[in-house]
């Protein structure tokens, strides 16, 4: 199997009223890409139900488009980082990580 990179993005609450150490992940996507071609090989994007502060403002559905329905019908974190694990990086012997943000 080819080397790969795993490149995943994060969206987090955020908004009036949500201080940085309060942030939570409420999307988690991912792909993976061929570290030669630089094709895209498998995609991965799930929405995470948040449990700090359960209301999505309306900053963060303007900032993200991801709404009050997305995360109300979502999995709990470990739930979504063990299938991400399981579909995205297990099944591959070499892959580089990379993510953008400050947390």
């Amino acid at each position: 199997m080819d080397k790969t990179y795993l490149v995943v993005d994060f969206e987090a609450t955020c908004g009036p009223g949500v201080e940085r150490e309060d942030m939570e992940i409420i999307e988690f996507g991912a792909v993976i890409v061929n570290a030669h071609t630089f094709n895209i090989e498998k995609l991965y994007k799930s929405f995470v139900k948040p449990v700090k502060k359960t209301e999505i403002t309306v900053f963060c559905t303007n900032l993200t488009g991801i709404t009050q329905a997305d995360v109300d019908e979502a999995r709990p974190f470990e739930e979504v980082f063990m299938e991400f694990y399981e579909k995205m990086v297990k099944p591959y012997n070499h892959v580089l990580w990379g993510s953008w943000g400050k947390f």
